[in-house]
C-alpha cells in the first residue's frame, strides 16, 4: 500500500481569499527579487536556483584533468564493455603441430573457464534452491517495516489534524473580536487622517489671517 502524501496547513482561517490582482502583485514581487538569469523562461517553469543561495564553487581541476575531459568530449561515444564475454566462451583447442608451452596455456585457460562455469552452476541452483525463501523472508520484513511507518504516519496524521482543528477553533472564536478590532483600527486611522486635514488647514486659515492682519 503506498504512503499518502501528507498536506500541512499553515494560513489563517479567518482571512479572506487574495484576489487574482493581490495574488498577481505578490507574484510580481516575488519574480522581481529573482536575478533576471534565473527567472522562468519559455524552457523552463521554475527557476534554477533561490537568490539567497551562494554562487556555486568553481572546480579547480588540474589540467591534466582539464584535457582529459575535453578529449573524452571530442570523442565519439563507444558502447560499454564491462562484461568479458570472452570467459564464457571455450578455447579453440590447438593444432597438432603446437608447441608443449601454447598447448599447456590453452589447457590452463581452458581449465580456468570451466572451473568458473561450474562454480557459477553451483551458485544458480543455490539460489534457485533457496534464494526463492529469502528474497520472501525479506519482503516479509519490508512489508512489516512499511506498516509500521504507515501506522506511525496514521498516528502523527492524527495529531497534525487534531491541531488543525484546535487552530481553526481558537481563530474562529476570535473573529469577531478580530473583526471588530480591525475596524476600530481602520475608523482610528481615518479619524486620524481627517485631524491632520483639519489641522493643515486650520494652520492654513491662521497663517492667511495673521497675513492679512500685517498688510493692514
Amino acid at each position: 500500500m503506498p504512503i499518502a502524501n501528507t498536506y500541512l496547513e499553515a494560513l489563517p482561517y479567518i482571512d479572506a481569499e487574495p484576489t487574482a490582482a493581490e495574488r498577481a502583485a505578490a507574484e510580481a514581487l516575488i519574480l522581481a527579487e529573482i536575478s533576471p538569469e534565473n527567472q522562468p523562461s519559455p524552457t523552463r517553469s521554475t527557476p534554477l536556483t533561490h537568490p539567497s543561495l551562494s554562487p556555486p564553487i568553481p572546480l579547480a581541476l588540474s589540467p591534466l584533468m582539464s584535457a582529459e575531459i575535453s578529449r573524452s568530449a571530442a570523442s565519439p561515444r563507444t558502447p560499454l564493455s564491462a562484461i568479458d564475454l570472452s570467459r564464457y566462451e571455450s578455447p579453440s583447442q590447438p593444432s597438432a603441430d603446437t608447441s608443449l608451452e601454447e598447448s599447456t596455456a590453452v589447457l590452463a585457460r581452458a581449465y580456468a573457464a570451466h572451473s568458473y562455469m561450474r562454480s557459477r552452476a553451483v551458485h544458480l541452483d543455490l539460489l534457485d534452491s533457496h534464494g526463492k525463501n529469502a528474497w520472501l523472508v525479506g519482503n516479509w520484513h519490508l512489508e512489516a517495516e512499511l506498516k509500521s511507518l504507515e501506522r506511525e504516519l496514521a498516528r502523527v496524521n492524527r495529531e497534525v489534524d487534531l491541531i488543525t482543528l484546535a487552530r481553526s477553533g481558537a481563530q474562529k472564536d476570535v473573529e469577531a473580536e478580530m473583526k471588530m478590532l480591525e475596524e476600530a483600527w481602520q475608523k482610528g486611522i481615518s479619524k486620524t487622517i481627517e485631524t491632520q486635514v483639519a489641522t493643515a488647514q486650520l494652520r492654513a486659515e491662521i497663517l492667511e489671517t495673521m497675513r492679512m492682519q500685517t498688510r493692514q
